[in-house]
């Protein structure tokens, strides 16, 4: 990661920090739910975000605000919550 001359983060770093958080959550959900491996999990995102034309970060938090219920938490684009939703929602509980 780097950091500026005193040892600060710089943004961009900030912003694939928490980008790489959001798809490890994305990935242990799918891990959960339908008992992948984790290879498999990042190939579900992977897909999704193909088909839909968006960045697997962006499908990855979109699917973590779905799964916790909470669309302000990650504040995914309205096109990532769409996929989200399409391909998830009839697998939660809540």
């Amino acid at each position: 990661m780097g950091h500026d001359v005193r040892g600060i983060p710089r943004d961009h770093d900030r912003a694939f920090a928490g980008s790489r958080r959001g798809l490890d959550l994305a990935e242990g959900i799918l891990i959960g739910w339908r008992r992948y491996p984790p290879t498999a999990a990042f190939e579900e995102l992977v897909d999704v975000a193909s088909r839909h034309a968006l960045s697997v970060s962006a499908v990855a938090l979109a699917l973590v605000s779905l799964a916790i219920g909470d669309a302000d938490v990650a504040a995914p684009s309205a096109a990532a919550t769409l996929a989200a939703q399409r391909q998830w929602s009839d697998q939660l509980v809540y």
